[in-house]
């Protein structure tokens, strides 16, 4: 299998986060190495706006902040195997513009989820590609819809990518 990372699963790695557990037994169970890792070049753009965001709300010290932020970027660094960059792909803007309503007209989930769409459309060699969120709100909870956007954008007859949230993915 192959997994698109939504910026939420990054945060998940944060032993403070909601998600810290069900991040962690994802990714024992979905070894990388088994599997591979994708990500979006603008998740790293929105991860570093979070961070901005959380100097400014927490009274945590600047040093935890830091501290928490380097292992997330460690992990983007060595774990994801590509992140890919359509913005210029003659598809993206289309997919950007159906899918902005759908996100609650969030900028960086259309743009991430267009970059996945785009990357399954593009990656021939994919076995089995898995868009992994914890947003259940923007992307599970409208997967129906997003896949008839991708079917109606792509003229693909069948769409391979699957829409996950994280604890969907965990075995019992």
């Amino acid at each position: 299998m192959e997994f698109f990372f939504d910026s939420g699963i990054f945060l998940g790695l944060d032993p403070q986060d909601d998600y810290y557990d069900l991040v962690k037994k994802f990714l024992r169970y979905y070894k990388k190495g088994d599997h591979e890792y994708y990500s979006a070049r603008v998740v790293r753009t929105e991860l570093n706006g979070w961070k901005i965001d959380v100097i400014r709300k927490h009274q945590y010290g600047r040093r935890e902040i830091r501290f928490k932020f380097d292992l997330i970027y460690q992990f983007f660094e060595e774990s994801v195997n590509v992140l890919v960059d359509y913005s210029n792909h003659n598809m993206f803007m289309e997919l950007y513009d159906k899918f902005y309503p759908i996100t609650d007209n969030d900028k960086f989930d259309s743009a991430i989820m267009s970059n996945c769409v785009i990357w399954d459309f593009e990656s021939n060699d994919l076995e089995y590609p898995i868009f992994l969120t914890i947003d259940d709100g923007h992307f599970c909870d409208n997967e129906e819809e997003i896949i008839e956007i991708i079917g109606g954008c792509t003229s693909k007859d069948e769409v391979r990518l699957k829409i996950r949230c994280v604890w969907e993915m965990i075995p019992p």
